[in-house]
């Protein structure tokens, strides 16, 4: 029978918890390998899926000063005013820039699009989101056409 004693600090439990999430993630994912590999191509599956995490947060990060772009330019997709690099009052864009994990992040007629890198783990994957205009407002869909979704990262 297992003990646990009450004196542990939360280092401890957290520990505990990575452990048993590495010992249980073995059994969970994909299996579509043959056997002997199947727990590492899943372990290798749900890691990507982690990685392709900053791309999404990159995305996010974004989203306001476009909105607040779009705005300005009276809700016109059309314009060339909310690509890369766009400055006005309130938001700022920033130029096509890239990180470890991806390869660059662009801002074209208000659409957000992000590549992921091309090394060993990802394989130059894109999530796109296509801003909405519903009541005035900016709403962001993920477009049919992100390659991240065949993936299975978004």
């Amino acid at each position: 029978m297992l003990k646990i004693s009450r004196n542990y600090n939360t280092k401890t439990a957290a520990a505990m918890m990575i452990v048993f999430s590495v010992i249980f993630a073995g059994g969970c994912g994909d299996r579509s390998t043959q056997p002997g590999s199947q727990v590492t191509q899943s372990i290798k599956k749900d890691l990507n899926r982690a990685r392709f995490t900053e791309i999404i947060i990159q995305a996010e990060s974004l989203k306001r000063d476009i909105a607040l772009c779009l705005e300005n330019s009276q809700f016109n997709i059309d314009s060339n005013d909310c690509n890369s690099g766009a400055r006005g009052p309130g938001y700022s864009i920033p130029q096509k820039y890239s990180t470890a994990y991806f390869d660059s992040v662009e801002v074209k007629l208000g659409s957000i699009i992000v590549t992921a890198g091309h090394n060993d783990t990802l394989n130059g994957e894109t999530y796109i989101l296509d801003p909405e205009f519903v009541n005035n407002q900016v709403m962001w869909r993920l477009a049919d056409d992100s390659t991240c979704i065949t993936a299975g990262y978004c």
